[in-house]
C-alpha cells in the first residue's frame, strides 16, 4: 500500500455551498467504495485557501506513472466536492505520518476516528508492531553506479546495480525475480547497500512505492507474530529485515532462532511477489544464512557479501577513503596501518583508516588539540583491570596460572610503557598454552583472560572462540586451510582457545591435520596484533605436541601449567557452588567428603572440579528423594536448603579419557 499527503491551494467551489464535516465524511466513505475500497481519500485540514488531504492507495491499481494516477484520484476527488483547485502538490509520506495526519482529522473533528479508517483498510493491527519506515532517495542511473563505486564492499555490488539498470523498465510488475541477502558487519555499511539498492529497483521500475520498512529481528523479538501485517502493509514496496542471531554466553557462537527465522521466512514466501525482501546479516552469519534459505523454497537469493581484502588491494581501498574526504594518504596510513600479509574485512580497513583520520584532524589539521586522547587511548591507558581480573583471582587454586597471568599482563603494561615513553616496538604477540588435566577451570581461565585482555586495551572485542578438530579439518584436501582462516577471522579482536591441539596430528602426520597446522602458525603470525591463541589440552601429549611443531612452538610466548586440586581446594570448590545455589552445608560434610577426596583425586583421568560439580548435583538429587519421603506439611525452608552427610556419596570418575576420531 502506497501513503501520500496532498495540498490543494487556490481552490474554490463551483457554487457558494460549502460542505458540513458529516458531508466530508459521507463523501469520503462513498468514494472509497466508488473506487472498490482501493483508494482511501481523508481530509485533514480544510480553511479558505488550504486543503490538506491523506491518501492511501492499494499497489495492484498502479498499472502507469503513479504521479499520473494520483493526479487522476485528486482531480476525480475534487470534483466530487464540487471544487476547482489551480494548485495541487503531493508527495509519498510513512504510513507513521498518514496515521498522524489521520489523527489530526479526528481530533479535529473532520473525519471519522482514526481506528475506524485503518479497519476500512485493513491495517487495524499495525499498531502493535514493531517496525521503521523509510523512504528511499531518488537517484538516476548514473549516480546510483557513481555512489556503487565509492563504497568498499565488494565487486558483486556493483554487478548487480549494473543487472538492475539492464533490465527493460517495465511500468506493470510482474512480480520480483530475485531478493536480497547483504552480509557485512559495519552497521552503516549495511544501511547504506540496502538504501542503494532500493533506490536502483524504485528508478528502475522494480518497486513502485518509494517507503521502505525495516525490521530488527533478534532473539526473543516481540513482533513476531506480525511479519504477515507488516509485508501485507508494504505490498509494492519493500521491507529490510535485519536479522542478528543470539549470541551464546557460554561459548560466544551465533545460533540462529529457528523459530524466529521460520516465522519471518513463511512471510518473506507468502509476499515474494509483492514485496521485495532485503536481508541484512552479520558477516560471519552462514548457519543463521542456510536456515533461511532452507525455508525459502523456490525463491532466488542474490547474496552480496562484505569482500575479504589482501595486500595491494587494501592499501588501495585505504587510499580511497582517504582521497574521499579530501585529505592525502601518507605512511602512516598506507604502510603502518596495516599488515600486507594478512586478510581484512571492508570494516577492519575502515577502522584502521577511522583511527588514523582522528590522529591526523588532531595533529596536522587542528593542532590545538593534539595534546588531547582518544577514548581509546584512555581505555589502554587505564590501569584498573576490571572485574574480570577480580573473579580471576577469587577463583580457587590456580596459584601458578594467576601468576603467569599477571607476568602476561603485566609484560603489555610494559609495552604501553614503552610507548607513553616515545620507545616504539611492534606489539608482541601472548600467545599461550595451557596444560592440564579436565576439570581444573582451563576454559574458565581462557574466557576471563579474554575480558581481562579486553579490559586493558590489548584486545577490541574480548570472547572466546573455542574451537576443536572438528572444527578446523576439512573433508577433503583444500578444504581445511579456508576453515581455519575463517575461525581466525571469527576471533578478530578475541581469543582463538584450540582444545586438545594434539588431536589434529595425533597418530596422522602428513594428513589434513598438517594443513590445520601450517594454516594456524601462518595465521597467527598474520593476526598477532589483533588475535590471542591458546592452546590446551593434557601436560604430556601437548609437549609431545609442541615438539613435533617447532615452528608453532616458537611463536608461543607463554605456558601456564593447570595443576590438579589438592582435596581442600575441591572442598572450597564444592563450598563455593553450594553458596552459588543458596544451599547450605550441614555439619559433617566436610570431612565425610575430605575422605572422598583423599581417596579419590591421584586416580587416573581424575575429574577435577567436574568431579565436585557431579558430586553436588547427584547430592541434590538425594536430597529431593529424601525430602520426598517426608511429611510434605513438615518440610521447612531450612529443610529444602541444607544438604546432609547421607546426601553424599563417592562418585565414579567420570572424566572423558581422549580419543582421535577421524583420518
Amino acid at each position: 500500500m502506497l501513503f501520500y499527503s496532498a495540498q490543494f491551494t487556490d481552490y474554490h467551489y463551483r457554487d457558494t455551498h460549502e460542505l458540513s464535516d458529516g458531508m466530508l465524511r459521507s463523501l469520503t466513505h462513498t468514494f472509497f467504495h466508488k473506487h472498490n475500497k482501493k483508494v482511501y481519500v481523508g481530509i485533514e485540514e480544510i480553511c479558505s485557501d488550504l486543503i490538506s488531504l491523506f491518501v492511501a492507495i492499494d499497489s495492484k491499481i498502479i498499472k502507469e506513472s503513479t504521479e499520473d494516477l494520483m493526479l487522476d484520484i485528486l482531480s476525480d476527488f475534487f470534483s466530487s466536492m464540487n471544487i476547482f483547485a489551480c494548485t495541487i502538490d503531493f508527495e509519498e509520506i510513512t504510513y507513521s505520518a498518514f496515521s498522524d495526519l489521520s489523527h489530526s482529522s479526528w481530533f479535529k473533528d473532520i473525519m471519522l476516528n482514526h481506528g475506524a479508517i485503518m479497519k476500512m483498510l485493513g491495517l487495524d493491527d499495525i499498531d502493535y508492531c514493531n517496525f521503521n519506515e523509510g523512504i528511499i532517495v531518488e537517484k538516476n542511473d548514473s549516480e546510483i553506479l557513481s555512489e556503487a563505486n565509492t563504497i568498499m564492499f565488494s565487486d558483486s555490488l556493483i554487478t548487480e546495480i549494473k543487472r538492475i539498470q539492464q533490465g527493460s523498465k517495465k511500468s506493470d510488475s510482474y512480480g520480483h525475480p530475485v531478493h536480497y541477502i547483504i552480509q557485512a558487519e559495519d552497521k552503516e555499511q549495511q544501511s547504506n547497500i540496502a538504501e542503494l539498492l532500493l533506490s536502483a529497483l524504485y528508478a528502475n521500475k522494480r518497486i513502485k512505492s518509494t517507503r521502505y520498512s525495516t525490521l530488527l529481528c533478534v532473539s526473543g523479538y516481540s513482533g513476531r507474530n506480525n511479519f504477515d501485517t507488516i509485508y501485507k502493509l508494504n505490498k509494492g514496496g519493500a521491507v529490510v529485515v535485519n536479522y542478528e542471531p543470539n549470541i551464546e554466553s557460554s561459548a560466544n557462537h551465533a545460533y540462529p532462532d529457528i523459530e524466529l527465522i521460520s516465522s519471518i521466512s513463511a512471510s518473506v514466501n507468502k509476499y515474494k511477489n509483492d514485496v521485495l525482501t532485503i536481508l541484512i546479516l552479520p558477516l560471519l552469519s552462514d548457519n543463521a544464512k542456510d536456515s533461511f534459505l532452507a525455508r525459502l523454497g523456490t525463491m532466488i537469493f542474490v547474496q552480496l557479501k562484505e569482500e575479504i581484502i589482501y595486500g595491494n588491494k587494501a592499501k588501495k581501498f585505504l587510499k580511497a577513503m582517504a582521497l574521499n574526504v579530501g585529505i592525502k594518504p601518507d605512511s602512516k596510513l598506507l604502510n603502518s596501518s596495516y599488515n600486507a600479509e594478512r586478510a581484512y574485512s571492508a570494516s577492519e580497513l575502515k577502522k584502521l583508516f577511522d583511527r588514523w583520520y582522528s590522529v591526523k584532524l588532531r595533529n596536522n589539521i587542528y593542532p590545538q588539540y593534539a595534546r588531547l586522547d582518544s577514548c581509546e587511548s584512555i581505555t589502554k591507558k587505564k590501569r584498573h583491570r576490571g572485574d574480570a581480573y577480580a573473579k580471576l583471582h577469587s577463583l580457587i587454586g590456580l596459584t601458578e596460572a594467576k601468576k603467569v597471568m599477571d607476568t602476561a599482563l603485566d609484560f603489555y603494561k610494559a609495552q604501553l610503557l614503552f610507548k607513553d615513553k616515545g620507545i616504539d616496538t611492534n606489539k608482541t604477540a601472548i600467545h599461550m598454552v595451557f596444560t592440564g588435566n579436565p576439570g581444573t577451570a582451563k576454559t574458565t581461565v581462557a574466557r576471563l583472560f579474554a575480558q581481562i585482555l579486553k579490559d586493558n586495551g590489548y584486545l577490541s572485542i574480548g570472547d572466546l572462540i573455542e574451537v576443536g578438530r572438528a572444527d578446523l579439518v576439512g573433508k577433503y584436501v583444500g578444504w581445511t586451510a579456508p576453515i581455519v582462516k575463517a575461525k581466525f577471522q571469527a576471533a578478530k579482536g578475541s581469543v582463538l582457545f584450540i582444545d586438545e591441539a594434539y588431536s589434529l596430528v595425533d597418530g596422522n602426520p602428513g594428513l589434513y591435520g598438517d594443513e590445520a597446522i601450517n594454516t594456524i602458525v601462518q595465521e597467527m603470525e598474520n593476526n598477532r596484533e589483533d588475535t590471542v591463541v591458546i592452546f590446551a589440552g593434557y601436560p604430556d601429549k601437548m609437549a609431545a605436541f609442541l615438539d613435533r611443531n617447532p615452528g608453532l612452538k616458537s611463536r608461543i610466548a607463554f605456558h601456564i601449567p593447570f595443576n590438579d586440586y589438592s582435596p581442600k581446594e575441591l572442598y572450597e570448590i564444592l563450598e563455593l557452588m553450594a553458596n552459588d545455589s543458596k544451599m547450605i552445608l550441614s555439619d559433617g560434610i566436610k570431612d565425610k567428603v575430605l575422605n572422598i577426596f583423599e581417596k579419590v583425586y591421584k586416580q587416573e583421568n581424575f575429574g577435577n572440579g567436574r568431579y565436585v560439580r557431579n558430586m553436588f548435583e547427584k547430592a541434590k538429587q538425594r536430597q529431593g528423594s529424601r525430602l520426598i519421603r517426608m511429611d510434605a506439611e513438615s518440610v521447612t525452608k531450612d529443610d529444602v536448603q541444607t544438604l546432609l552427610p547421607e546426601d553424599f556419596e563417592e562418585e565414579q570418575n567420570t572424566s572423558p579419557q581422549s580419543s582421535t576420531i577421524g583420518f
